[in-house]
């Protein structure tokens, strides 16, 4: 009854113990239930960058889980506190890494093995920026994004990646999910260009060769998020409907347009009794082509100068 009972109830030391003893080919750790499993484990950073380590926890509750790094070969150690992206999981960030580092996590009295984080002249990037190329049909001008890899425009928009590495670099290369590969060109001031047609959601990374030429994937990922380009608003304030006028009047049309990608031409469109229509600029002066996401502009129609005659019929629109 005994027997009977423990193997239908063991209890936890019995669970966990059982296979360490039974599975003789397989190490107390291969089996153990507890576990701690860092990411990146032994790893080169490059020298000031940036990293995250990752931790997942198996086995035991993870409250508490705390971040362990010492830059002197262990002598002294300095603690942070892990925060949980999702069960099980923990993350911390290290900062600005200019020499080797060792670290290591505690949780629930329980540690995992000691990493070395080696820091090396990799290259890394140190500031990137976008330059964007709109399609011509929206005769906006070239504009330009500093501190920003992630990408944001209409479809058909040639973007231009500009990058600045932490070192010298024979070469590198914008790198898609699909795994396609963009090559980078040298610019000027030591920076390099990567250019990429915006057609679909996507995502790059950038990659970066060391001096012997083996290329090093830098961190973070950017994104690359196809805009939708809206139709114009255009609407005629005053008079806003059909109207009775005499030959030495003087009607003031009003309008109001709005584009989301901004405005490249207004123009006020009349025709006499449906013959040669006569085209009228409505742009203010003051606004360059595409530089106005909302316009508002009026025109007084002179109408003793057009030659009428009684019951001839004016019509328009603006576009």
């Amino acid at each position: 009854l005994v027997v009977l009972g423990l193997a239908l109830w063991p209890p936890a030391f019995l669970r966990s113990g059982a296979p360490a003893i039974l599975q003789t080919w397989a190490s107390a750790s291969e089996v153990s239930p507890y576990r701690i499993e860092l990411a990146p484990g032994d790893t080169e950073v490059a020298r000031g960058a940036d990293q995250l380590i990752s931790a997942d926890i198996t086995g035991f509750d993870g409250d508490g889980v705390l971040l362990f790094t010492s830059a002197d070969g262990g002598a002294s150690w300095q603690q942070s506190a892990m925060t949980t992206s999702e069960p099980g999981r923990y993350q911390d960030f290290l900062f600005d890494i200019g020499a080797d580092l060792d670290y290591y996590v505690s949780g629930a009295g329980r540690e995992s093995p000691i990493y070395r984080l080696t820091a090396t002249d990799i290259p890394a990037v140190e500031s990137i920026g976008l330059r964007y190329h709109f399609p011509a049909y929206t005769m906006l001008p070239p504009e330009s994004v500093d501190d920003s890899g992630d990408i944001a425009a209409l479809r058909g928009t040639r973007v231009e990646v500009l990058i600045a590495p932490t070192i010298e670099i024979p070469g590198g290369a914008l790198q898609l999910d699909d795994g396609q590969l963009l090559e980078l060109q040298r610019g000027d001031a030591g920076t390099w260009i990567g250019e990429i047609t915006v057609q679909d959601d996507d995502a790059y990374r950038v990659i970066l060769q060391r001096a012997s030429g083996t290329p090093v994937e830098t961190v973070p990922g950017y994104r690359i998020s196809v805009l939708d380009d809206q139709f114009p608003r255009i609407s005629i304030l005053s008079p806003g409907r059909d109207t009775r006028v005499s030959m030495i009047e003087e009607p003031v049309l009003e309008v109001r347009a709005s584009d989301d990608q901004g405005i490249a031409n207004l123009e006020l469109v009349l025709s006499i009794n449906g013959e040669n229509e006569q085209r009228i600029s409505l742009m203010p002066a003051q606004i360059e082509p595409g530089g106005g996401q909302k316009i508002e502009a009026e025109h007084t129609v002179y109408l003793e100068d057009l030659g009428l005659r009684p019951g001839d019929l004016i019509s328009y629109y603006v576009s």
